[in-house]
């Protein structure tokens, strides 16, 4: 008996078309988990956190990466309490349910 997983993954081989949506992921995952607002950081510098920890991996050594397509892993909880101050909006869902 083999693990079933209830809903549909596909794993696969990174491809460089990915790198925008893996950077995105990697900056809302970071700037959540200090408390920050998704738009945090300034547009020039929105690629920093990606290039920091990713790009090594991405760009050196990409036959190793792998991506998991499908439908989110995990839900996090609303910042409305954080985030009720004017200067930090709310963050804003933008993409499809099963974005990267």
């Amino acid at each position: 008996p083999y693990f079933q997983p209830r809903r549909p993954y596909l794993v696969r081989p990174y491809r460089p078309e990915d790198k925008p949506k893996l950077y995105s992921l990697w900056r809302r995952l970071l700037l959540r988990r200090i408390g920050l607002a998704v738009d945090a950081l300034p547009e020039e510098y929105k690629d920093l956190p990606g290039d920091r920890y990713l790009l090594a991996y991405l760009e050196h050594s990409p036959q190793h990466c792998l991506v998991v397509e499908g439908p989110p892993l995990f839900f996090m909880p609303p910042l409305d309490n954080q985030l009720s101050t004017p200067s930090q909006p709310k963050p804003e869902s933008n993409g499809s349910e099963w974005d990267i």
